[in-house]
């Protein structure tokens, strides 16, 4: 069974484009040392390798990422055996995982390949250093939200079939456990993908663009998720699993505004390998690593350059574009005007 349909020439590309990926990814990252997040989630992958499957005796912070990167790293502990190369391959595979399926998700139908189409993706993805303190640690470390898109993705993909009114009961399913993936890890999916997606489910099927039974599938398996992820966590609290800490956030001073959006085009811009400021020669280099990023500006500019056009461009689009499109518009607005931290005890 197919999960979409491609020919094979397609398949290729994505075959390629993962594995291209993973090795490249691999090999940057080992250059790069650990940190003290990805060390402490190691050490949880390992004690959840032992048969500690609820993490007894550990305090996560609000992102616990525990069905995504601890369990992926722990996945890996017991099928690799203990290595401090763990952390380096999974972040590999969740952005080889990410770059295959945005190839796929730029595939409209079998009878149309739509570069476009990605262009929301890549958008969605460049918004996400934001909330880091440098964005390479978006593509080199796990667990720093490069698995939650991923599996976000996946989902998206699967939500695809649903909205085109194929494959119900497994595209369901899998769009069921990927909520599920979301719900227990990290809040920070909830927000830029399964609120979209309901979103969107929800003004599709009000135009009368989306049928009942689709809906009612795309809402039952969030909602089921959501439910089950509560008897997840009731059963960790019973069996004395480890505890997350709370997040606080703020917005930011008015004063803090010029700096935050100074840190922002600093981040984009050092997310694309394009962050010449203060840098001396390169200037050539530097200009061909800033042209993908001008490339969907310059997209964007020419579709919403005044709101009415915006608003044309947005229902124009189909459900997924319309989806990454809200998810990159709220994870722009939450990392330009909020503050994000741990409450302290």
């Amino acid at each position: 069974m197919r999960f979409i349909s491609i020919n094979f020439n397609k398949f290729f590309i994505f075959i390629v484009a993962v594995i291209v990926t993973l090795l490249s990814f691999f090999s940057i990252n080992r250059i790069f040392l650990l940190d003290s997040d990805v060390v402490n989630c190691y050490f949880e992958a390992l004690d959840m390798a032992e048969g500690n499957i609820f993490l007894q005796g550990w305090h996560l912070p609000p992102d616990s990422f525990w069905l995504i990167d601890v369990a992926g790293m722990s996945a890996l502990v017991r099928l690799l055996g203990p290595d401090a190369n763990i952390p380096f391959i999974l972040s590999a595979f969740w952005f080889a995982a990410t770059v295959g399926f945005s190839v796929l998700l730029s595939i409209k139908s079998s009878e149309q390949w739509d570069w476009r189409r990605a262009l929301p993706v890549i958008l969605f993805m460049g918004f996400i250093p934001l909330f880091l303190r440098t964005s390479v640690s978006y593509v080199v470390y796990a667990p720093y939200h490069i698995g939650t898109i991923a599996i976000s993705l996946l989902g998206l993909i699967f939500a695809q079939n649903i909205f085109s009114g194929k494959r119900y009961i497994l595209s369901s399913f899998v769009l069921f456990i990927v909520s599920l993936f979301i719900f227990s890890s990290d809040f920070f999916g909830f927000a830029v993908f399964l609120c979209p997606l309901l979103f969107v489910g929800l003004l599709c099927f009000f135009k009368g663009e989306l049928g009942r039974k689709s809906f009612y599938f795309i809402f039952v398996s969030v909602f089921c998720a959501w439910l089950f992820d509560g008897i997840l966590k009731y059963c960790i609290v019973q069996h004395g699993g480890f505890t997350s800490a709370k997040l606080s956030t703020s917005f930011v001073p008015l004063e803090k505004i010029p700096e935050k959006a100074l840190y922002t085009v600093k981040s984009l811009l050092d997310f694309y390998g394009a962050d010449f400021f203060g840098s001396w020669g390169q200037v050539f280099v530097f200009g061909l690593r800033l042209i993908p990023l001008l490339i969907i500006i310059g997209f964007y500019k020419v579709k919403i350059s005044t709101y009415a056009e915006a608003k044309k461009f947005f229902f124009e689009c189909d459900p997924v574009s319309q989806v990454v499109i809200i998810g990159a518009v709220i994870d722009f607005c939450a990392g330009f005007f909020s503050n994000f931290g741990v409450e302290k005890k």
